[in-house]
């Protein structure tokens, strides 16, 4: 498993810098991607193979369905000869599920909206390329993350030289802070096998939780934890 630290996942302030940071020194997109991967619990791969279909409304909310990711391939290998190839989702030992559905805090919604409009949910087309227009490259977006990062925590010993999938370790972990956190839906939207497995890896952090600092989370909570309930009750009844 994949066992987290918690005292290296960055609180919702601080994820918050590492995306303005980011937006800062490359454009919006790229503080739009470190708050999409964060609040939506992704890895990297997954992040970078986002399209503007992979949103859908359902009874009014936006949902992000996680069914793809960007895997590196050797050319060689490759039918086409790309190096770059659209897969399902799995982790490396071939457990996760997909797709999955993650609710979308109504914050990057509108955030979302006002970059895409009409076309959020209608298209192929990636949300995050390159500065050329290309598709973005995973080396690229690291060492881009690790510029932020070193600016952010040269003097934070316990963040200096976290990865971009702490992202994911950050969204599961505000999941887990929400109040009345149903534990069986964090498994769902997280994508995991078994509910077993997913506390075994976050043991740690679940047991942390009163000493991560979750700064700012409060906002970010309200706006999904009850409606999402609503949706998933909505769902079940065919409303």
């Amino acid at each position: 498993g994949e066992r987290p630290d918690p005292r290296r996942i960055p609180d919702p302030r601080q994820l918050r810098e590492i995306a303005d940071t980011m937006g800062e020194s490359h454009g919006p997109v790229w503080e739009t991607f470190v708050l999409l991967t964060g609040y939506c619990a992704l890895r990297i791969s997954e992040a970078l193979d986002v399209r503007l279909d992979s949103f859908e409304q359902r009874n009014g909310r936006w949902w992000l369905n996680v069914a793809t990711q960007e895997h590196r391939a050797v050319a060689a290998c490759s039918d086409t000869g790309a190096t770059k190839e659209r897969m399902r989702t799995k982790s490396t030992r071939r457990r996760t599920p997909a797709p999955r559905l993650v609710p979308i805090p109504n914050q990057l919604v509108e955030r979302l909206e006002a970059h895409y409009g009409s076309t959020l949910g209608t298209t192929e087309v990636r949300l995050f390329v390159g500065p050329r227009g290309g598709v973005a490259n995973a080396s690229t977006v690291r060492e881009w993350w690790n510029c932020a990062i070193a600016e952010l925590f040269m003097d934070n010993p316990r963040l200096a030289g976290i990865k971009p999938h702490s992202l994911r370790h950050a969204g599961m972990t505000y999941w887990f802070a929400a109040p009345n956190a149903d534990q069986k839906k964090i498994q769902l939207w997280g994508g995991w096998t078994s509910l077993t497995q997913m506390l075994d890896t976050y043991r740690g952090v679940i047991d942390s939780l009163e000493e991560v600092s979750l700064e700012g989370l409060d906002d970010f909570v309200e706006q999904f934890a009850a409606t999402a309930d609503a949706d998933e009750t909505n769902n079940a009844t065919g409303k």
